[in-house]
């Protein structure tokens, strides 16, 4: 009888803390907006070329819906699939060597061997390469509640629709833009899709028991590999940092 009763208390015991936790716990939904900044990185053959790390925008309107399970007292986690519109910037500037440009063309489409130096073209000329992309984010990202601070940690890919390529180069008088179409950001990335992680920082101020207002901030870093057509396909990638500010429902912690 004893252990009858051992086993009772213990199946007791376990079905009130089921109850008491999973009613603290439920659905949760937000929609938030991430405004930032972000410093690309060039591929190995860009920085040869003359390229350094430069500065974009990075902005996205996300929504994010899931469960939140409270494991005990002031702590909580949520699990979170994302999914949103992001606008991205890849960019890059520097001083390229022109002149090994045009003696490499002159000997690919000619045979016309002439050491760069005989060029004369001037390498002190300064070129912005911007890359803007359109992507349709997902993602997972599973988040740590504790109280009402959050600590995010997740991923997932973003899809570029449409883009645009713009060059600078103020002592030429050059400036062109123009559309990259899905075609050609297949013909630039190998895969035409970008991964990402992203951290984030978070503190919501309750409204209602189940209305808040969220605020804090986010770390990202975008993945995209560039198709080399000399050799083989090179990495880059751009660091995203910024506000997020939304709303969300649900998912309050106790």
């Amino acid at each position: 009888m004893k252990y009858l009763r051992k086993i009772f208390t213990t199946m007791a015991l376990m079905t009130i803390f089921s109850v008491s936790v999973f009613a603290k716990s439920g659905f949760e939904f937000h929609y938030n907006a991430l405004l930032g900044v972000g410093v690309s990185f060039p591929t190995t053959s860009l920085k040869d070329f003359g390229f350094k790390s430069d500065i974009g925008f990075d902005g996205t309107g996300l929504f994010q819906i899931g469960y939140m399970r409270q494991v005990k007292e002031g702590f909580g986690i949520s699990y979170l699939l994302e999914l949103g519109y992001n606008f991205s910037s890849y960019t890059i500037s520097g001083k390229p060597d022109f002149n090994s440009l045009v003696s490499d063309a002159l000997n690919e489409m000619f045979g016309i061997n002439i050491n760069p130096s005989q060029v004369g073209m001037p390498n002190d000329m300064s070129v912005a390469l911007d890359f803007t992309f359109y992507n349709i984010q997902v993602g997972l990202f599973p988040k740590f509640n504790f109280g009402n601070f959050s600590i995010g940690i997740g991923g997932g890919i973003k899809i570029p629709v449409i883009g645009e390529m713009s060059v600078t180069a103020t002592a030429l008088n050059i400036e062109e833009t123009q559309k990259l179409s899905k075609t050609d950001i297949v013909d630039i990335f190998n895969p035409p899709i970008f991964g990402y992680v992203k951290t984030s920082l978070a503190y919501s101020f309750y409204l209602t028991d189940k209305v808040a207002l969220d605020v804090g901030l986010y770390l990202s870093y975008d993945i995209m590999q560039f198709i080399n057509e000399g050799g083989k396909d090179e990495y880059g990638g751009t660091l995203n940092t910024g506000i997020i500010f939304g709303l969300k429902f649900g998912g309050k912690v106790d």
